[in-house]
């Protein structure tokens, strides 16, 4: 009995593509026009994990890595987007490069192409998983924005902010990128917390998040102090996990003394990390109330009892 493959729904050409070797699912799409549609839409009713997303920004140019564990999905999201290119007429040679080796798929776009390919691109990206996002500070607003839009409702276990300078002018928009995916964990690596206003960012990125690690740079001149104020209001908010690794403060014991304090009177469970001066000596471990200070290497740890 011969079927008529391009008759197939989508649905059964993707599992029909599923006992394919590569070769064959090629073959097919020159086949006819809509069974070249139907296998490289496979995207869109097919669940696949892009293991590490990376975007970035170089002058005028928008970059995009995509990394991914499984060969079938790096290869199902290949088939996509040489379609969508082609549909857009962006030319795939220059601006798409796949390492096939490696899994991995990079984009190099305009600012007036990524807005546009991002939005038409959504469609068949439904069931797909974006379990690590990274990027980095030197986005414009508007690019930032239509991320925003491609990745809106993803659940996304962990965020990096790499390089960043909280430079206020998009604020908002990262703000807008964090409150709009469903994320728990945000990594920031700054070079200096300079101003009210990258305390305020810092603050309002709390209020979202509920574990954060803040990695400053060796420039940050931030009095202890004010690195044990963001700390309290930082873990005041919906925060309830902090590592904050600044070069340039260590926690000494009477301010270890006081953070104890200061979260034994929370009404939550927190965890709070960062690095301690030579004042503590040895390496030992004590208890507050419902709380345990414990030093390891050059570390300090503050957690609830109830966090092993």
């Amino acid at each position: 009995m011969f079927v008529n493959i391009s008759n197939l729904s989508l649905n059964a050409i993707a599992a029909v593509c599923c006992y394919l070797p590569e070769r064959s699912t090629l073959e097919l799409r020159q086949l006819c026009k809509s069974t070249n549609v139907k296998v490289c839409s496979i995207l869109s009713v097919r669940e696949t994990v892009v293991t590490d997303f990376h975007f970035s920004s170089s002058a005028e140019e928008q970059h995009i890595r995509l990394i991914f564990h499984r060969r079938e999905h790096f290869f199902t999201w290949a088939l996509c987007l040489l379609y969508v290119l082609k549909q857009l007429r962006v030319d795939s040679e220059r601006f798409l490069n796949l390492e096939t080796n490696n899994n991995i798929v990079y984009l190099k776009l305009t600012s007036e192409e990524l807005p546009r390919i991002l939005q038409y691109l959504k469609r068949f990206t439904t069931l797909s998983k974006f379990p690590l996002l990274r990027t980095t500070d030197n986005i414009q607003p508007e690019i930032i924005n239509a991320y925003t839009e491609f990745i809106k409702g993803k659940c996304i276990k962990a965020v990096f902010l790499h390089q960043f300078d909280l430079t206020p002018s998009n604020h908002l928009s990262w703000l807008k990128l964090l409150s709009e995916i469903r994320t728990g964990f945000v990594h920031i690596d700054v070079e200096s917390i300079a101003n009210k206003q990258s305390i305020d960012f810092l603050q309002e990125v709390a209020q979202l998040i509920k574990e954060i690690t803040i990695i400053v740079g060796s420039s940050c001149n931030l009095s202890a102090s004010s690195n044990l104020s963001l700390a309290r209001q930082i873990l005041s908010r919906k925060c309830d996990s902090l590592a904050l690794r600044n070069k340039s403060f260590r926690i000494s014991p009477s301010q270890a003394e006081n953070m104890l304090q200061f979260v034994h009177r929370l009404e939550k469970k927190v965890i709070f990390n960062t690095y301690a001066d030579d004042s503590f000596g040895k390496r030992g471990i004590c208890r507050f109330g419902t709380y345990i200070f414990r030093l390891s290497a050059e570390m300090a740890s503050i957690r609830h009892v109830d966090y092993k």
